[in-house]
């Protein structure tokens, strides 16, 4: 594509600027793709990540397609940082953060959440009877609870493989008959839904069983719950996060940071507007990006234990990331 003004120019200063941080995403990105456990990516013909005792292969299989759309985010991420499209670069963050929140909760030993009934409400705060789905109860979950209604349980990675794949299923499945409300679309519609398997749908509720099939089918998440509530679920570390980074790069990917790229002021004449980032602001969200994706590194070896030497690299990747982000940190 054409390029901005000066474009290359200011792709040689990032790199004179930042290059050791642009050398740690790369030694990162380069030291995990080449691993032996990610060797299937580069030839089909071996094995995915070690077989464990502990582990379901479905699991390994989809947690396998978690890494791989993390190094591609993680790449794409760092590309675009090194154009000084920090912009693009933090909404592609976000979305490496869910899918390091993804790998976690399908990966993690066990994950505990409560499951509560879905109540009509009557006058007042008076709650009437449960809510139904398709002649089904319907149930909630919550990340923590006080309610005597409410049940705790733990779930194993099994039954959130399946909860994973179920939502995608049912997911699909409601997007494909939302298209038929838009008169141009319905034929469209017509036809995906002719060409589904007849006697999948009961498969998926038998699999996941009748609770979560009613929580599945109405929630927009594969652990149903929402980002805020699953941070709570999966701990201290996702929590903080959350709270400080996610915001921002909320903000971005719903262009609620448009005024961020614009100089002067908008009544005036002599405003410009900002084609590329600052060396600051590519450099928070590359210290940002690389400390995800070193993350998802850590969910990996704390969930499958890949050796004491992927364990000594992990480190000294994060301590190096930590003492780039503090050099960064003085000269701002």
């Amino acid at each position: 594509m054409l390029q901005f003004p000066d474009e290359e120019k200011r792709c040689k200063q990032l790199q004179l600027a930042l290059g050791s941080q642009f050398d740690l995403a790369e030694h990162a990105y380069s030291y995990w793709l080449t691993r032996p456990e990610n060797s299937y990516l580069l030839n089909s013909s071996e094995t995915p990540w070690p077989r464990t005792v502990n582990v379901p292969r479905k699991t390994i299989h989809l947690a396998m397609t978690m890494n791989v759309q993390m190094l591609r985010l993680f790449r794409s991420a760092v590309e675009m940082c090194s154009r000084g499209e920090s912009l693009s670069a933090n909404i592609l963050t976000r979305s490496l953060y869910e899918t390091v929140l993804a790998l976690d909760f399908i990966l993690r030993n066990e994950v505990a959440v409560f499951i509560g009934p879905v109540m009509h409400k009557e006058c007042g705060s008076k709650m009437g009877k449960q809510k139904e789905l398709d002649g089904l109860p319907m149930f909630q979950v919550k990340p923590l609870s006080t309610k005597s209604s409410d049940t705790r349980v733990i779930l194993s990675r099994d039954q959130r493989t399946k909860f994973y794949i179920a939502h995608d299923f049912l997911g699909r499945k409601r997007h494909t008959r939302s298209l038929a409300s838009i008169p141009e679309m319905k034929a469209i519609s017509d036809e995906q839904i002719a060409q589904e398997v007849p006697g999948l749908d009961e498969l998926v509720r038998s699999n996941v069983g009748d609770k979560w099939y009613t929580i599945l089918k109405e929630s927009k998440s594969w652990s149903g719950l929402s980002i805020r509530d699953l941070t709570t679920v999966l701990g201290s570390v996702f929590e903080t996060w959350h709270a400080i980074v996610y915001p921002v790069q909320s903000r971005m990917s719903h262009s609620g940071d448009a005024l961020q790229l614009i100089g002067g002021f908008l009544d005036n004449d002599d405003i410009y507007w900002k084609m590329f980032s600052t060396n600051e602001e590519v450099s928070g969200v590359l210290l940002v990006a690389t400390a995800l994706f070193i993350g998802g590194l850590r969910v990996v070896q704390d969930c499958i234990d890949l050796g004491e030497e992927h364990e000594k690299v992990i480190e000294e990747l994060h301590a190096e990331n930590k003492r780039l982000r503090d050099e960064s940190n003085k000269t701002t």
